[in-house]
């Protein structure tokens, strides 16, 4: 996926996300840790060659993994507000499931019950919600602690 120049040269080459006339658009992930670098291949493989989110419920589209935003883009195709949703995650060594984020336009309703391959998650400490403010539509951002190497099950219901 690209390398690290010879001594000397300090420049990290890779690939570009996306290329126009005048402007090459390349992102790269990157942060701080305590672990060893062998502690983060798993972390790469999940944002490089994310696992396939595959829709369970009617109503909804998938756009895929957006490597920009580090999640994955999720549609209503709804007009009224949902009340349900439902899809997989096919997880495996090479795409490992590691704290997935779903950003989810038109949802419509606040205030969600998480559950993963039947669990019922604990929202604030197994997961997270957002509801961006924006004047197209209507977004949930969900942040999912939780890492797999196997086909997950997620469902989210309006919470009553």
């Amino acid at each position: 996926l690209g390398h690290i120049g010879l001594p000397g040269n300090a420049d990290l080459e890779w690939p570009p996300y996306e290329t126009g006339k005048r402007k090459q658009t390349k992102i790269m992930l990157h942060g701080m840790t305590d672990k060893a670098a062998e502690a983060l291949v798993p972390l790469a493989k999940s944002w490089l060659n994310p696992p396939q989110l595959t829709m369970r419920s009617n109503g909804f589209s998938s756009a895929g993994y957006d490597p920009t935003q580090a999640a994955y883009i999720i549609k209503s195709n709804q007009k009224k507000a949902a009340a349900s949703l439902s899809f997989t995650l096919s997880g495996d060594k090479k795409s490992p499931i590691i704290n997935p984020v779903f950003v989810i336009s038109d949802w419509g309703a606040e205030g969600v019950e998480l559950t993963v391959s039947g669990k019922t998650m604990e929202e604030g400490s197994d997961y997270c919600i957002g509801y961006p403010e924006t004047v197209i539509d209507k977004k949930m951002v969900v942040w999912l602690e939780y890492q797999a190497e196997t086909t997950t099950k997620i469902e989210l219901k309006v919470k009553k």
